[in-house]
């Protein structure tokens, strides 16, 4: 097993991709420690598995750190893992985020990953560990996300610090990377995962679908093993192409969800050629261009109302220290 002999100290780890990352671990040989604000949900009781470690600890906090590292001396003497996992979303216009809702925001997605991985990566050096520190950003690091400017802020900086500290720990031999997730059901994105809103994702993902956790999870354990010793200050995508992708819907090639069973649908994506008749760009004048512009519509419909008007949008704080991390 990939894993055998290693210690992997994962955040966010009672649900969603922190969930997801952590059983992975534990299936492939890792003493796992789970860090959360509260452990509530139970964990497999597989025979062959073993149960982690549980750490109920604020990232944010300012002795988090010195907790973690007292907790890792006394019970398990080393650590060759870091996954950071842990993040908090406030959903709130740019007009009306507030300091405090910034400072918080901050505290957990970026200022609780530099000092905990500084803390771990301490251990390491002192150890001549060649270690794994894998930190979890969002598409939202390079896309826009109307309404979380706190949120992709911290994204954004969090992919820049990765660099950094890759750059700073290779003499060390530890590697330091990136995990960009994209669209991912948790507990956290369900409710915000409207009918609506699934629509308009799966008209915007090349690949048509929105990834549960353990897609994330691989994406992270690959990064965390020896397979990826040579990777380091790396940010990879597991987003089924939504930020690569940089088509309009109605332009050619589109992407269509075909109905499954029909003849020829083997994949259940079908590409629409493009416009043959004339030299250059598509030509649309005196066609009806109406689905055009209901994909279009249904495109914008993440950030716009349903009538196109902007909604009317409440501050809402999104924790995810305790739901495993991001919605992408």
């Amino acid at each position: 097993m990939r894993f055998s002999d290693k210690v992997a100290v994962v955040t966010g780890a009672d649900s969603g991709i922190g969930r997801a990352t952590a059983v992975r671990l534990l299936r492939e040989g890792a003493t796992v420690v789970a860090v959360d604000l509260k452990h509530t949900a139970p964990w497999p009781s597989e025979k062959d598995t073993a149960r982690p470690h549980r750490l109920e600890l604020d990232v944010a906090d300012l002795d988090a750190p010195a907790r973690l590292d007292a907790y890792l001396h006394e019970h398990l003497g080393r650590v060759d893992v870091l996954a950071n996992v842990a993040g908090i979303l406030h959903i709130a216009p740019f007009l009306q985020v507030s300091r405090y809702d910034w400072d918080r925001v901050v505290a957990v997605n970026l200022t609780g990953v530099f000092f905990l991985s500084q803390a771990v990566a301490r251990i390491m050096v002192a150890g001549n560990i060649p270690g794994r520190i894998v930190n979890v950003s969002s598409v939202h690091a390079v896309v826009s996300e109307p309404h979380a400017a706190p949120y992709t802020a911290t994204k954004g900086g969090l992919e820049a610090m990765t660099r950094t500290m890759a750059s700073e720990l290779a003499p060390h031999h530890i590697t330091v990377n990136c995990v960009r997730p994209g669209a991912t059901r948790t507990k956290m994105s369900e409710p915000i995962y409207t009918p609506e809103i699934v629509r308009s994702l799966l008209a915007k993902i090349p690949l048509g679908q929105i990834a549960p956790p353990e897609w994330v999870a691989a994406a992270i354990c690959y990064l965390a093993s020896d397979e990826a010793c040579y990777t380091t200050g790396a940010c990879l995508d597991v987003d089924g192409g939504y930020a690569m992708d940089g088509s309009l819907p109605g332009g050619g090639p589109t992407h269509e969800r075909r109905e499954p069973g029909r003849r020829g649908d083997r994949s259940g994506i079908r590409h629409r050629p493009r416009h043959r008749g004339t030299a250059g760009p598509r030509r649309l004048r005196g066609r009806d261009d109406g689905p055009r512009r209901r994909r279009l519509a249904e495109t914008h419909a993440l950030s716009r109302g349903a009538g196109g008007k902007a909604p009317e949008w409440t501050s809402v704080a999104v924790d995810t220290r305790t739901r495993g991390g991001d919605t992408g």
